[in-house]
């Protein structure tokens, strides 16, 4: 009914309103005593877009090869999916604007109730390598089933990816990298902070990578749905891999390394 840029005066309010709730809700909790003055030269590295290679050159190789597992994983997040899903919702299942808003609707509806049901319960049942696994193959058949013409299917491949898709995959290995990092010294802010550096860049390189591989595949004739495959391959697959080469005693919890803690210390 009106202009389509009015959808996004709508986000931008509703940025504004998160960005005062946030600013008049969240107290302040460090406190004031505790507070540091910081040099313009730590105020610049703070600022740093490889700050996060701190972790690979100060942090231990399991602290590091999680992280970097995480990072591929984070890769089938939805906001680096979302353009080649929508190009594939119009161009080969030929869906209207309509159809693609319900499917939008029913699919946050499911990972929602996903992540309340299952969610808690594998993570308490599973170990870290358990449930990174399972995330993993679950996604790897997902997105294998989703490069397809046929809307059935389709609707169908969003079933198993429901217990690991958005991030969900991590959530093991990232409270064992939180514990990890503690105990290496690392400040939680910081660990935090330069985590979410590498993948933000990670995140800025996935979308442009796909769409050019699907671009190519159009342009040779090659089955367009294999960009899903691309997709299943890196951030579910190559993971996987990775965590193959990682030791219990790395990636358990009740495995924290006394020696991380004296270091610390």
């Amino acid at each position: 009914t009106k202009h389509p840029r009015y959808s996004y005066l709508v986000l931008a309010l509703m940025s504004l309103f998160q960005t005062c709730s946030s600013a008049s809700t969240f107290p302040e909790t460090l406190e004031l005593a505790k507070r540091t003055k910081q040099a313009a030269s730590n105020i610049l590295s703070t600022i740093n877009p490889f700050g996060f290679l701190n972790i690979y050159t100060r942090g231990s190789r399991a602290l590091a090869g999680m992280t970097t597992i995480q990072t591929f994983q984070l890769l089938l997040d939805g906001k680096n999916m979302s353009d080649i899903t929508e190009i594939w919702k119009r161009n080969h299942l030929g869906w209207s604007v309509e159809q693609s808003r319900n499917f939008i609707v029913l699919y946050g509806t499911l990972v929602v109730a996903s992540s309340a049901i299952f969610g808690e319960k594998l993570l308490k049942t599973m170990t870290n390598r358990q449930y990174t696994s399972l995330t993993n193959w679950l996604n790897t058949l997902a997105f294998s089933m989703r490069g397809t013409t046929k809307t059935w299917l389709f609707l169908l491949a969003t079933l198993p990816m429901l217990p690991g898709v958005n991030g969900a995959s991590t959530k093991a290995l990232a409270s064992r990298c939180t514990s990890l990092a503690k105990a290496e010294g690392f400040g939680m802010g910081e660990f935090s902070a330069w985590s979410n550096n590498l993948r933000s860049l990670a995140s800025a390189i996935q979308p442009v990578l796909i769409g050019n591989y699907y671009a190519w595949c159009i342009r040779k004739g090659v089955f367009p749905g294999s960009v899903y495959w691309l997709l299943a391959i890196s951030g579910a697959i190559i993971p996987e891999i990775m965590l193959r080469f990682m030791s219990d005693a790395e990636i358990e919890d009740k495995a924290v390394d006394k020696s991380h803690a004296a270091k610390a210390s």
